[in-house]
């Protein structure tokens, strides 16, 4: 009995390892898609609105949980920051906000980092308008690799776990 428990509970993880690796890229064509609707968001702050940076950081984020979380904290420490660059506080800010981005995705956004609040509104605009380019692009890849690999993950780790049953039983 104890040796049945055990072999389930091996293929019971297979699976959930297919559905995690599955889930990931989901997780990441989502958080590509709300990274770019953020940078909108800042981005007709800055145009629209004519104010400093924290406060359009501040009001692209009351828009989205998530948002809340990457870019709340970030306007909090640019107004209380003395001595810190907006590049260390925005990378802290990427690597605190909880996203599901692979290198290349951050590495876009940290070049933002050098841009944004140090040139004039129309410089930082069309910064943020070619980064949500690159990260749309990079969501419509992330969009097309989930749907080859999301079942392929799911039935991978159902036919291992299926395998590994058979083989230990």
């Amino acid at each position: 009995m104890l040796r049945l428990l055990g072999v389930a509970l091996v293929a019971a993880g297979c699976v959930a390892a297919g559905c995690s690796a599955a889930a990931s890229l989901s997780a990441r064509t989502r958080d590509l898609g709300e990274a770019e609707q953020i940078l909108e968001a800042v981005a007709r702050e800055l145009e629209w609105s004519l104010v400093p940076l924290p406060v359009a950081l501040q009001r692209a984020a009351a828009g989205s949980a998530r948002a809340q979380k990457w870019l709340g904290p970030l306007a909090e420490r640019i107004a209380s920051a003395e001595e810190q660059s907006f590049q260390n506080l925005w990378d802290e800010a990427l690597r605190t906000s909880g996203l599901a981005l692979t290198g290349e995705d951050c590495a876009v956004l940290q070049r933002l980092g050098t841009v944004l609040g140090r040139y004039d509104a129309a410089s930082q605009c069309q910064a943020l308008a070619a980064a949500g380019a690159r990260l749309h692009s990079l969501r419509e890849e992330a969009a097309a690799r989930q749907k080859a690999l999301s079942h392929l993950y799911r039935t991978l780790g159902l036919t291992v776990g299926a395998l590994l049953m058979v083989l230990l039983l």
